[in-house]
């Protein structure tokens, strides 16, 4: 059937820039900045096309141009029509990374520190019967006498009468920003000749998310009776 089928699309981009400055013979500075950017996506072949479900006269569902396509239908004991439950399904992700260090040489101690700093950029697009979904299994054309030896699901589709339609107009789309930031010492002490000592502390935070919308949330457990946090 034309358009019934999906296609997925993936590609990755990176870009990746070191700088190293020597300042003497006893320090040296390093600058890092990378970006990475993930994007997949699994669309029907009529996403972006043509409104498939409003043309067949279903309303009431969301009027997203990438989410366009054919409903699903259900027939009982017959195979069914349309892409599945979550598509469209896109993720797309921006990540940003600034990492610099300078490294002192001070007698037997070689001594590292620096900061590692993210930013985390994460848009989800996954939808759910956003064409509407309906199901025919016969009950519609059963004979109320005995409808568990009557009635025929593919007749009910002819007919237009399903059981049962649900729908959504209501995206599910979330963007959710955070960052992360490290601070290190790293200690490399040539004790003796033959004995090196590696001294290392990190000390990483990482806030929680926030979404673009405010439409995240969490329930706080230890508060008395438990509450939701947006």
């Amino acid at each position: 059937i034309p358009l019934n089928g999906t296609h997925t699309y993936a590609k990755t981009q990176k870009l990746a820039m070191n700088c190293v400055h020597i300042v003497n013979p006893a320090s040296v500075y390093e600058l890092r900045i990378g970006y990475n950017r993930p994007n997949y996506l699994n669309l029907q072949n009529s996403a972006s096309g043509p409104n498939i479900a409003a043309q067949l006269g279903l309303r009431n569902l969301l009027q997203e141009p990438i989410a366009f396509g054919l409903p699903n239908i259900s027939i009982t004991n017959m195979s069914g029509l349309g892409p599945g439950t979550f598509i469209p399904s896109t993720q797309r992700t921006n990540s940003y990374q600034l990492f610099q260090e300078i490294t002192l040489t001070r007698g037997r101690h070689s001594v590292k520190t620096g900061a590692d700093i993210r930013k985390l950029n994460y848009n989800d697009l996954t939808e759910r019967q956003q064409n509407g979904q309906l199901g025919f299994t016969g009950g519609l054309t059963a004979n109320p006498a005995s409808a568990s030896n009557t009635g025929s699901a593919l007749a009910d589709a002819l007919l237009g009468l399903p059981l049962t339609a649900t729908g959504s107009a209501q995206s599910l789309a979330g963007a959710y920003n955070g960052f992360s930031y490290g601070f290190f010492v790293q200690d490399y002490w040539k004790v003796k000749q033959r004995v090196t000592l590696y001294l290392d502390m990190r000390y990483d935070v990482t806030p929680r998310m926030a979404e673009k919308l405010n439409h995240l949330s969490a329930l706080e457990r230890l508060y008395p009776g438990g509450r939701g946090l947006l």
